[in-house]
């Protein structure tokens, strides 16, 4: 990947069904030039699907993050273990063993549960555990329709695949199917994205662990992190449980420039101390929100 790869990539991770025209205007490319970068991204295996699910916030879900130093052993294995449980999301391997695990829960009562588990299969040494904002729980009812449901079904693994093609699929008009996604993507009852591999190219993804000076706010440091290094930021996370923390995870195209980002954030006035941890590879798992979605959907049928 380049620089312009990375705006492209972070672009489609906001919303997969970007047109690319709009993609090209914001990115400074042609159509042909935006079309032909996204079906190298997908040759080489870093773009593996667009995707359309259900939007966290009408889930009321809890996202957890969960790290830690990891003896010895197959990340196969590793990996196979942590699979058995339909919470999580996402499993990356870094350097000196550490293990990162995203996991999503139904309601705030499965953190001891989730934590455990993930000690144990993952064999981690002291995890640590990071809370995105709380949700308060799975509805007991679906929070869409089943139509609604329906058309994310059909752009599940396929999120830019025409208006036309869904209406013919799920047995809607073209009119009724666009006027329904654009509402959902509009309050946020659907997520558009993808499942990006970048450690599929030969660039470095790296994990950092930025520690506050007291006194600093974690928000303005978030905000330094995206307004300054916007042309290697992946993402900054802050965690509603470690206030004193911002996880942040970068790209950078040599060992040179990720050793110059190094010395950068550590002459930012906000960070005591920078860890950086290299990951080698990641894993997108489908989990019980996937599985929500389907059901939910229900049987397909043809309505006209």
């Amino acid at each position: 990947m380049d620089p312009t790869d990375l705006r492209l990539c972070l672009l489609l991770l906001a919303n997969s069904r970007t047109p690319v025209r709009e993609l090209g205007d914001r990115l400074g490319l042609s159509v042909a030039a935006v079309h032909g970068r996204i079906q190298a991204l997908r040759d080489e295996g870093i773009i593996k699907a667009f995707t359309a699910k259900i939007g966290l916030p009408r889930l009321r879900t809890t996202t957890v993050l969960a790290w830690g130093a990891s003896p010895p052993a197959s990340n196969g294995d590793i990996l196979a273990r942590l699979k058995k449980d339909d919470r999580v999301y996402w499993v990356a391997f870094g350097g000196a063993g550490v293990v990162y695990v995203g996991a999503y829960l139904r309601t705030p009562t499965e953190l001891d549960s989730y934590v455990s588990f993930v000690a144990k299969e993952a064999e981690l040494t002291d995890p640590v555990v990071g809370l995105m904002p709380w949700g308060s729980g799975l509805p007991d009812e679906p929070v869409l329709d089943r139509a609604d449901c329906r058309i994310l079904r059909a752009l599940h693994r396929d999120a830019r695949k025409s208006i036309a093609d869904v209406a013919e699929e799920i047995g809607l008009s073209a009119k009724t199917v666009g006027r329904r996604l654009g509402h959902m993507m509009g309050d946020g009852s659907a997520e558009l994205s993808m499942e990006w591999y970048p450690d599929a190219a030969n660039d470095i993804i790296c994990m950092w662990r930025l520690d506050l000076k007291p006194g600093t706010s974690r928000d303005e440091a978030a905000t330094l992190l995206m307004n300054k290094y916007a042309g290697n930021l992946l993402f900054a996370m802050p965690l509603s449980n470690l206030p004193g923390l911002v996880l942040t995870a970068t790209w950078t195209g040599s060992m040179k420039d990720l050793k110059d980002l190094q010395t950068r954030f550590g002459n930012e006035g906000p960070f005591a101390r920078v860890v950086p941890n290299v990951l080698y590879t990641g894993y997108m798992l489908d989990t019980w929100r996937d599985a929500l979605l389907m059901k939910w959907a229900g049987p397909i049928e043809r309505t006209r």
